[in-house]
């Protein structure tokens, strides 16, 4: 605890010289009057009711969503269709590529605020790639020329080494990602390997006769969309056997149509956002001075909540490497609510997160299948198994036109045939045996 206290004497005092600078920025988790002015009170969010009715888990949390990154979601999305979520959790992701050599948790482990974040939406209306493109436009416009590194596309290990060689911080943004997921299935590609190997580290090594990749010293997030369907039903077990699955944050939502054609986002309301941004890496900045990367404590309270959440939280394969994510995610809010440690309430946002990804996992589990019928197969089988549905029913939900009507067919034969689901000619609906 003392040296906790002797580390925030000393950064307090090793930011004396800055304060006046430091005073120009609001802090994150309380907009200026300035602000709320010229975003029309558009930062103000949701608290969170404790003793509110429980909130459906699919739901994203809102009232985590303060900070630079909220100001930013929740202006941008009052003039997008992309959802707030979308925005925010772009956001984070950039950010956390920016600063994860400046801050870390105080932990052996040093974890840098990295994250692989995928995008989920029904349909084009969802406005996936609009979040994305305009997360980068932002950061880009607000900071120096060449301080985001963004690739749009890989193909192959070596493709992504020498763009990591250009940028040893990139941001890998696919507005599609089963176009990435096909390029790692090509037959000798280490693509696959490579990418996950460097969600937990900052190198790769992959030598052969004829040749060799060698990266050292790399910062690689990963920014991604997908439609739900498409997501579910394009990994293969390589994906499920190398634990890359897991090592996704995926954030699940909808959009609503509101604007024929969205207006400009006013000129101040952009300047403000890029202060509050400016705020937030300034202090990054700053911390990183005293010590690269600057280990960010945690008020005892705070340890407490995440240790009961840790403990409490069931082993399953949903689970696995949430923990991970919240190690990340706890200094990543922290500092983007411009704060030098991590109290109660950013961990109880960190929580929150932590919840809502376990329920998206169990929701947009993918298929664990390597052919079409299978596939098909296990997507009948759930969709069967939250109750009867009658034929026209399923196969709007599966979309059996995108299907076939062959692979339809044989998957339903298959399944009635195995005693698996079975057709009630009296109710005229489909159902689980």
């Amino acid at each position: 605890m003392s040296d906790t206290i002797d580390r925030t004497s000393d950064l307090g005092t090793a930011l004396e010289p800055h304060a006046a600078e430091l005073a120009e920025h609001a802090d994150g988790a309380r907009q200026t009057k300035e602000m709320r002015k010229a975003l029309g009170d558009l930062s103000k969010l949701p608290d969170k009711d404790e003793d509110a009715s429980p909130e459906n888990p699919l739901e994203f949390p809102a009232w985590i969503m303060s900070g630079a990154a909220g100001a930013f979601a929740q202006a941008y999305s009052e003039y997008l269709e992309t959802p707030a979520s979308f925005l925010y959790m772009s956001f984070l992701t950039i950010l956390g590529n920016i600063v994860s050599d400046k801050i870390t948790l105080q932990s052996e482990l040093k974890p840098q605020p990295r994250l692989f974040a995928v995008i989920l939406g029904q349909s084009a209306d969802e406005r996936k790639s609009t979040a994305i493109t305009k997360a980068l436009d932002f950061f880009r416009s607000t900071m120096d020329q060449g301080s985001v590194n963004a690739c749009y596309g890989v193909g192959s290990a070596e493709g992504l080494a020498k763009a990591l060689r250009e940028a040893p911080k990139l941001v890998l943004a696919i507005d599609e990602l089963k176009t990435f997921v096909q390029k790692t299935k090509i037959e000798g590609s280490v693509l696959l390997p490579c990418v996950n190997t460097l969600f937990e580290l900052n190198r790769f090594h992959s030598m052969t006769k004829t040749h060799a990749i060698t990266l050292e010293r790399a910062h690689l997030s990963l920014l991604a969309a997908s439609t739900l369907e498409t997501y579910q039903t394009m990994f293969s077990s390589a994906f499920m056997d190398i634990g890359f699955i897991n090592r996704l944050f995926t954030v699940l939502d909808k959009g609503k149509k509101r604007f024929a054609i969205p207006r400009i986002i006013p000129r101040d309301v952009k300047d403000e956002l890029g202060k509050n941004l400016q705020g937030v890496l300034i202090m990054a900045e700053y911390l990183s001075e005293r010590e690269k990367p600057y280990p960010m404590p945690l008020h005892p309270e705070a340890l407490r909540a995440f240790e009961k959440w840790y403990f409490e939280t069931p082993r399953s394969v949903f689970a696995k490497r949430l923990d991970t994510y919240g190690h990340r995610l706890m200094p990543l809010l922290a500092i983007n609510d411009q704060k030098k440690d991590i109290d109660l309430e950013t961990v109880q946002k960190v929580i929150s997160l932590l919840d809502y990804q376990l329920a998206i996992r169990q929701e947009a589990d993918p298929v664990d299948a390597d052919n079409k019928i299978a596939a098909l197969e296990e997507r009948i089988r759930r969709a069967l198994s939250n109750g009867p549905l009658f034929k026209r029913d399923l196969e709007r939900k599966l979309n059996k036109g995108r299907c076939g009507t062959w692979a339809w067919n044989n998957a339903i034969g298959n399944l009635i045939k195995d005693g698996g689901i079975q057709f009630n000619r009296k109710r005229k609906v489909y159902e689980s045996c």
